[in-house]
């Protein structure tokens, strides 16, 4: 992962101003930056052109961009949206369909990091004598948790499955989880609750033994993760969380931190779907329909209204530890590529 020093950002900023002016070409030789930083700079302005509906100009922004980088898809593919959209406009209800999110979960690179961090929980995760009551905040189609408790038990670490709550504020997801829960425990009660997670905190169940929120409770700023966080760690004894590392809750819109947290992170997972060998409309459909319905709404929507707020491993941990009392006992990292990484972290009630 790339960042920008203080210097840098100043750059950035000036340089985009010139830009959106059009002082600046798009061909421009830009060698006052660091190498690796220009592409993701190209994407930045594009993004602030197409955001502004000037998608002629941000077209080549992208092409030159597309051109000085390999493995990672954010110029190339954000060209092609606004080609047959028009627009750098949202597609999409993020979630609304589950089928492009159950597409995303077979591509062979989240399977294997699905993988990492069942193998990272069964290292971390004490040994339970009793039912395991879990809990899937923001279950999606259930994959994640299903695998999850099945792992779990393959490996000793529980003897069986008590209670299954789900918990995901879109109803075919959760009817699509439900399904999954009893094909795979029959004899297990599965409780649901239909709603966001941060409107229905309050009635979460007490005693539950273990929680997870995978992608999932990075849909709100840090100011609603707070009581999330502490309501989940009262009614659970350890949290597992699976998050992106990305920087993207503090800034505000249009920031250079953003904007290149954005162009490393989702850039290499448009490219790990497309590299997965599958029908191109229906990488298309996941990618338009999940990936660019967030990208989206982060590149045109301001903090509190936008639908994403990722955050990095060390403000995950400064929200569990300092503001919901918890304590890390465990953290890895599942996938790691060229500014893209997935981490499991696993916290304990105090």
């Amino acid at each position: 992962m790339l960042y920008l020093v203080p210097e840098e950002r100043s750059l950035w900023l000036a340089l985009s101003e010139r830009a959106m002016a059009q002082r600046l070409s798009a061909d421009h030789g830009l060698s006052e930056m660091r190498p690796a930083l220009r592409p993701g700079f190209r994407f930045h302005v594009a993004a602030l052109l197409a955001a502004a509906g000037a998608v002629d100009a941000a077209l080549p922004w992208l092409a030159a961009g597309a051109l000085e980088e390999q493995g990672n898809m954010a110029c190339a593919y954000l060209a092609s949206f606004l080609k047959r959209h028009g627009s750098l406009a949202m597609p999409a209800v993020v979630f609304e369909d589950p089928r492009p999110y159950i597409h995303f979960t077979t591509v062979p690179t989240m399977v294997a990091t699905r993988f990492a961090f069942r193998e990272f929980a069964v290292r971390t995760l004490p040994r339970s004598v009793h039912p395991l009551i879990f809990m899937d905040v923001g279950c999606g189609n259930g994959t994640m948790g299903i695998e999850l408790l099945q792992h779990l038990q393959q490996s000793q670490v529980i003897p069986s499955v008590g209670q299954i709550i789900l918990v995901d504020p879109f109803q075919a997801m959760l009817e699509t989880a439900q399904k999954k829960a009893h094909e795979a425990f029959p004899d297990v009660p599965v409780i649901t609750i239909n709603g966001r997670s941060q409107e229905v905190m309050a009635t979460l169940p007490d005693g539950v033994d273990l929680t997870l929120c995978s992608l999932s409770i990075h849909h709100m700023p840090w100011e609603h993760k707070v009581p999330l966080v502490q309501r989940l760690s009262q009614c659970s004894s350890e949290l597992l969380l699976f998050e992106l590392n990305g920087d993207h809750d503090l800034h505000e819109l249009g920031a250079p931190e953003l904007s290149l947290s954005l162009y490393q992170t989702y850039g290499v997972l448009i490219d790990a779907i497309f590299a997965h060998d599958t029908p191109v409309d229906e990488a298309l459909s996941c990618v338009d329909l999940f990936l660019l319905a967030e990208l989206v709404s982060l590149l045109t929507e301001p903090r509190g209204k936008r639908t994403e707020y990722h955050m990095t491993p060390e403000q995950w941990r400064r929200l569990c530890e300092q503001e919901a009392g918890c304590r890390l006992a465990g953290m890895e990292v599942c996938l790691a590529g060229n500014g893209s990484e997935l981490f499991g972290q696993h916290y304990r009630r105090r």
